[in-house]
């Protein structure tokens, strides 16, 4: 089981197979400083950013995007924020800036990854956009066979919280 709340929401991915895990984040969009960007994200993150039309305005979603799924993928490992999120690299398609607007937001819309680490798991990686959130799902295959390429979710429950 993994979970994650923010900003009054609360979301959780649960599998019951013991040879699968899951991470999950939630996320709300918001502007961040640019050294935190310069700070947790690797160079050619930092490049992708910079490289974005300031007429798209869509950097801050991108940020949160980038953000959500490193903690997705150290959830799934079952890390946390003990790792340097720089060894985490989310390899956004430049077509991804135009997905927010269009994107299904019951569909998980699939993320390419890289790590420079070894010993770790490779995981399926996904988002979704709901609301002003940023969601994203990791899952990951224990018994060392790679994840689907698709996985089938049934069912991620968003909720407020009554605080």
């Amino acid at each position: 089981i993994s979970i994650t709340h923010r900003e009054q929401v609360a979301a959780a991915a649960y599998t019951p197979n013991p040879n699968i895990q899951v991470g999950i984040d939630l996320e709300w969009v918001e502007p961040r400083q640019f050294s935190f960007v310069e700070d947790f994200f690797t160079t050619n993150e930092v490049r992708f950013i910079q490289s974005l039309d300031a007429g798209i305005n869509l950097q801050d979603t991108l940020v949160t995007l980038i953000w959500s799924a490193k903690e997705a993928v150290l959830k799934v490992w079952q890390k946390g924020l003990r790792l340097d999120t720089r060894h985490i690299e989310i390899l956004p398609n430049p077509e991804i800036v135009y997905q927010f607007d269009y994107a299904d937001p019951a569909v998980w819309q699939p993320l390419s990854w890289r790590t420079d680490l070894t010993g770790y798991p490779n995981c399926w990686l996904g988002w979704r956009r709901w609301e002003n959130f940023i969601l994203t799902l990791a899952v990951s295959s224990q018994s060392g066979v790679n994840p689907p390429t698709s996985p089938k979710i049934s069912e991620v429950t968003l909720s407020r919280l009554p605080f």
